[in-house]
């Protein structure tokens, strides 16, 4: 079997065990689940010691944004900066992973905690934890995949690049959460949280990723968008199918990871077309009375990634700012202008 075929098997057997185990143990909501293990059968390599740490991560993460949400719950003013904190201090401790997929699965863990529709009148908590656990859930399910499906020595061609952000690139990532808090708490109350995952995923993409990967991600997540209306198309009649429904977001996970890894040149946009393939999930064997239902959906995906960029340009605007009074002060004192390079780039 092709490296590629074990890779595609992969994605759907974890694909498809997060979903049937979403319906044996009623787990609500099972995005994040599927996210989840979409995300961490995407990696290149699978070692104990590194799952170890994504699951300490992710549940300090957790835990630290449901006491955010204890402490500050009726006091807004006070959770912005609180939350800004959380992001700041928790981004800091999983960019010393050693990729961004342990940034990224905290994302999907502690945002559930993040009060949404009637912004602090239900308990995010208990829902907070309850997504975590399903976060988790994915993770358990990769792990069995990789055990019918492992990772052969050949298939390895490199480690996952190491990830380091400066304090700068910090800063960014904990404005840009507080902006999207405000902007989609007044916009589109219903769906901020989906803002939130998908706009901070979009910033790490934008520190880490380069503009060719970033536009493949953007053309990933609208195909993606696509066959979720198609999806949601062929079960908005009849919708008690679940094993055809489990087989069919399976297949369609795992032909996006044959594809990607037939064809490197596509591969960074495998993610987001997974994340947008599997949005018909949080309407799992509800009534849908039209495909009209995703539409806020979609558009609260793109207020998240609008937001990040804004604030990415915003950041970036203010670098080269400082740069260049740092260069025009040089020069004005009768130094090399070149002598400014001891203000090296980094992520931003």
């Amino acid at each position: 079997m092709s490296n590629e075929l074990r890779a595609a098997f992969r994605m759907a057997l974890a694909v498809a065990l997060t979903l049937s185990f979403y319906f044996l143990l009623q787990i609500p909501n099972s995005l994040r689940a599927l996210l989840a293990a979409s995300l961490l059968c995407t990696s290149s390599s699978f070692q104990k010691n590194l799952m170890r740490q994504r699951f300490i991560l992710m549940w300090l993460s957790s835990a630290m944004g449901m006491t955010v949400d204890i402490c500050f719950r009726d006091a807004f003013w006070f959770y912005i900066p609180a939350f800004m904190l959380l992001i700041y201090t928790t981004m800091h401790l999983a960019s010393r992973s050693r990729d961004t997929v342990t940034m990224v699965l905290l994302v999907y863990g502690y945002t559930g905690s993040i009060p949404n529709s009637d912004f602090f009148a239900a308990d995010p908590v208990i829902k907070g934890f309850q997504y975590s656990v399903g976060t988790s859930l994915g993770a358990v399910m990769v792990i069995i995949a990789f055990l019918f499906f492992p990772i052969r020595k050949d298939e390895v061609l490199h480690l996952p690049a190491p990830v380091y952000f400066g304090r700068r690139a910090l800063f960014f990532l904990s404005v840009t959460s507080g902006v999207i808090i405000c902007v989609s708490a007044a916009v589109i109350p219903k769906y901020d949280v989906f803002v939130m995952m998908l706009g901070l995923v979009w910033a790490i993409s934008l520190l880490s990723q380069k503009f060719s990967a970033l536009r493949l991600q953007i053309i990933g997540l609208v195909i993606g968008c696509f066959v979720s209306l198609g999806v949601i198309s062929m079960f908005s009649s009849s919708s008690d199918n679940v094993v055809f429904y489990v087989a069919l977001l399976a297949t369609i996970a795992g032909l996006a990871a044959y594809l990607g890894g037939s064809y490197p040149a596509i591969k960074p946009g495998q993610g987001f077309f997974i994340v947008g393939a599997l949005m018909p999930c949080i309407f799992l064997f509800k009534p849908i009375p039209n495909l009209t239902i995703l539409f806020p959906l979609f558009f609260a995906m793109g207020l998240g990634i609008f937001i990040s960029s804004l604030v990415f340009l915003v950041f970036r605007l203010l670098e080269e700012t400082e740069k260049w009074v740092m260069t025009w002060g040089i020069s004005s004192n009768g130094q090399d202008a070149c002598s400014c390079s001891v203000f090296p780039r980094n992520n931003l």
